[in-house]
Formats: C-alpha cells, sequence, structure tokens
C-alpha cells in the first residue's frame, strides 16, 4: 500500500497585479510533482482579482486538510500569513518557513532569488 500523497498548504502574499508573487508557487507544482498543494489563489472566494468575505475561513480550512505548510514572507505586513502560520503550530501542523532578504525589493526584482 502506498503513503498518501502529501498535501502541502502554500501560506504568502498574494498580490492581484504583480504575478512575480505567484511565481514561487507554480515552481513548487512544477517541481515536486509528487506533492499536492493546496494554494489560496485557487479558491472561489476571488472577485475582479479581489479577495472577498469567506476567504480566511477557506484558507484555515486548506492549513486544516494539509500535512504541512510552507511560509513565503517577502513583506511585513503579511497579517493572513501570520495567522495561518500561527493556526497552523498551534494545531501541530508542521511549518516551513521561507524568509526574503530585507534588501530584496520583490516588488521590482528582476531575476527572483528563489530559482
Amino acid at each position: 500500500m502506498e503513503p498518501p500523497t502529501p498535501r502541502i498548504y502554500t501560506a504568502g502574499a498574494i498580490t492581484w497585479a504583480n504575478e512575480r508573487y505567484e511565481g514561487w508557487r507554480d515552481q513548487l507544482d512544477t517541481q515536486l510533482g509528487h506533492v499536492e498543494f493546496l494554494h489560496p489563489t485557487e479558491t472561489v472566494n476571488e472577485y475582479e482579482g479581489h479577495r472577498r468575505a469567506g476567504c480566511v475561513t477557506e484558507d484555515i480550512r486548506m492549513v486544516e486538510d494539509s500535512h504541512g505548510v510552507v511560509a513565503f514572507l517577502t513583506k511585513p505586513e503579511q497579517i493572513g500569513t501570520v495567522t495561518e502560520i500561527v493556526h497552523a503550530v498551534s494545531s501541530g501542523i508542521p511549518v516551513l518557513m521561507l524568509i526574503a532578504p530585507h534588501q530584496w525589493d520583490y516588488d521590482t526584482a528582476q531575476d527572483l532569488p528563489y530559482r
């Protein structure tokens, strides 16, 4: 009997106007095909590119449904990401935190350092 496919939630900034914020999630999907990633960007709680009511509940549900969390912190004001990390840790779900260097301006980076 094969072990179940690991489910990993991807916590991190979502900026609909800047596709570079989602590049790290795409790379995980491409490079780790044996893992099922649960992305907050794939929920039904979008409206014309903006998150709306219900997104926190859905995101927390995905954290609870995961075997672990990969969190990417790119800026100080990621309140949702920190909330997801705290919820995971308090629920006994392992978290891997990736923290962008403070000198890295994520909004203007041309060559992303996680490649």
